[in-house]
């Protein structure tokens, strides 16, 4: 079995950058990641804008304060 693996985003700059990045993760069946800090409601819908078929992987997303409490369980 493979290790797992999370993703954590660290002050992703922009909303679409959350919707790229779930689109990568789902490519690889990738679902574990956590966004440290966004700067802007993580419901914007510019994120679903480029989350096309990736719209679970994007809400499966956890916020974290920072980058120690995201990767704190690991």
């Amino acid at each position: 079995m493979p290790t797992p693996i999370r993703f954590v985003l660290v002050h992703p700059r922009t909303p679409e950058n959350l919707g790229a990045a779930a689109r990568a993760l789902k490519n690889f069946g990738q679902k574990d990641w956590t966004w440290v800090r966004p700067p802007w409601n993580p419901d914007d819908p510019r994120a679903r804008t480029l989350a096309v078929g990736a719209e679970d992987v994007l809400a499966s997303a956890r916020l974290a304060a920072t980058l120690e409490e995201a990767i704190a369980d690991c």
